[in-house]
């Protein structure tokens, strides 16, 4: 008994000792080898097509096709159990029993990060702004060793288990407050120098999905109308991209003005990252923000949490008084109206700039929206910087159809974007934001939620990587602003 005892300590201590000598990276290489080191590259596009079986025993057929960079698209055919869900590198999308809609928020994140694992076989990482966990740790599937590591992007974590003797992958799971959904990889088999698995099992809320495959093909890549967002039949007609974007055009410039005569509260959080993506610093403040002769003063109440001190009031009072003199100052010198060319430009430039699919009806936040997709046209030649801005961008846009008004953006960079040619700074592909607007006193769009994640390079030097992230609460309409006058501290919310 003795001698078992020592020699499962012992197994246990060689074990830990192997995993401490192994990085997240050095799993990460000896994987993409096992699986076919160069043949890996060359491959651009992938397509997995055979049975699978329902926890009833019913079956169906199933499909999965993935190309590069990140096109991935997921069909089960199992009657009223099936389901398809896709991400087409502008949004992210599913149809199953409850219909066909776009996904958000973890959803949308963690199908996004599944398609850039599957379609680059976890190679290039860093360009998608993948970071894997700390370590690797031991770990066991269907009786067989394991080694486990996190890979993550934003606050999506994937994690995966690899065969501790061979490499090759054996499950990726995902755990959400619902519970927890797995894929398991068996059987695996050369294509074109390709290790690619043949048994594969879906464990979900609805059980256990098994799928045998029957044919696995590699290509040069898929055609993009595979991915894109299913065109309804029937129904009524959508407007045309171009009206519709001069309709919210003018009314942003009527918001513009209205927005003028509200007060309200932004929460702001700033996270600063390091080089893999991990936080390294945090901190929120609160402010105050009043309208002023058609800009706004922000005015700190608290930080980290806690209001300012009696000094810090002081000097932030201080602070607030001369910005608002110096903008009363300031704007009786400016000379000229508001206009709706400059907003019309910034249309038009769009319309040249982006290639719009996908028009749709759906619901969001219980509203009935217009949605639709955009990324970079391949012909499109910038002129300017915020012409070469536009021409890089891909996401989608949803709009209220009654208000002809924008609800939601989200977007990312394509490709990098340069400042100053790259000397002032360069800002890295797959630069997120977030921006959400909701109807406030029944009469105005105003902001609600803007996240933004940038990562950049300034002047050639230092390296930036943040997360941007402010709330907006308690609109309160008021006349116009003519004398500013210096609230009193108000406890933050």
């Amino acid at each position: 008994m003795k001698r078992l005892l020592a020699a499962c300590l012992l197994c246990v201590g060689s074990l830990a000792f192997a995993l401490g000598a192994q990085s997240p990276g050095k799993i990460i290489d000896k994987y993409r080898t096992a699986i076919g080191g160069k043949a890996v590259k060359a491959v651009r596009a992938t397509e997995w097509s055979g049975t699978a079986v329902a926890p009833d025993g019913s079956a169906g057929r199933f499909s999965l096709r993935m190309s590069a960079p990140d096109r991935y698209r997921l069909d089960v055919e199992l009657g009223t159990a099936g389901f398809t869900e896709c991400y087409n590198g502008m949004s992210a999308w599913r149809r199953d029993a409850a219909g066909l809609r776009t996904l958000v928020g973890g959803d949308a994140a963690a199908l996004r990060l599944r398609a850039l694992l599957a379609t680059t076989r976890l190679g290039d990482l860093s360009r998608h702004r993948i970071r894997p966990g700390p370590a690797v740790r031991a770990d066991r599937v269907e009786g067989r060793t394991a080694v486990a590591l996190d890979l993550m992007q934003g606050e999506e974590t994937l994690t995966l288990a690899f065969d501790s003797a061979n490499f090759l992958l054996l499950r990726q799971e995902r755990r959400t407050e619902a519970g927890v959904a797995t894929w398991r990889f068996d059987d695996y088999r050369r294509v074109d120098g390709v290790l690619e698995p043949h048994a594969l099992a879906y464990q979900g809320p609805a059980g256990e999905f098994r799928v045998t495959l029957a044919r696995v093909s590699h290509g040069p890549g898929l055609a993009a109308e595979t991915f894109r967002f299913p065109a309804e039949a029937g129904g009524r007609p959508l407007p045309d991209p171009a009206v519709l974007l001069r309709e919210i055009s003018a009314n942003q410039e009527k918001n513009a003005r209205m927005r003028e005569r509200y007060t309200f509260r932004e929460n702001r959080t700033v996270q600063e990252m390091d080089g893999s993506g991990r936080v390294k610093k945090t901190e929120s403040t609160t402010y105050d923000v009043t309208p002023v002769n058609g800009a706004f003063v922000e005015r700190l109440v608290s930080k980290n949490g806690k209001p300012l001190s009696v000094k810090e009031q002081a000097k932030e009072d201080k602070r607030v008084a001369e910005q608002v003199e110096k903008m009363i100052k300031e704007s009786g010198k400016k000379s000229g109206g508001r206009g709706s060319a400059g907003e019309e430009d910034a249309v038009l430039i769009f319309l040249r700039a982006a290639e719009i699919h996908s028009l749709r009806r759906e619901q969001l936040h219980g509203q009935e929206v217009i949605a639709f997709d955009f990324e970079p046209r391949t012909d499109f030649k910038p002129r300017n910087q915020t012409e070469n801005l536009l021409g890089k961008l891909a996401g989608t846009i949803w709009v209220d159809e009654d208000a002809r008004e924008v609800a939601r953006v989200e977007a990312r960079l394509t490709d990098k974007f340069k400042i100053g040619g790259g000397l002032l700074a360069s800002v890295s592909p797959n630069t997120r934001f977030l921006v959400e607007q909701r109807k406030v006193a029944g009469e105005v769009w105003l902001p609600y939620l803007t996240d933004g994640n940038i990562a950049a390079r300034v002047l050639l030097l230092s390296g930036v990587n943040v997360r941007v992230v402010s709330r907006f609460s308690d609109y309160q309409k008021v006349q116009v602003n003519v004398n500013y006058e210096i609230p009193p501290p108000t406890k933050a919310n």
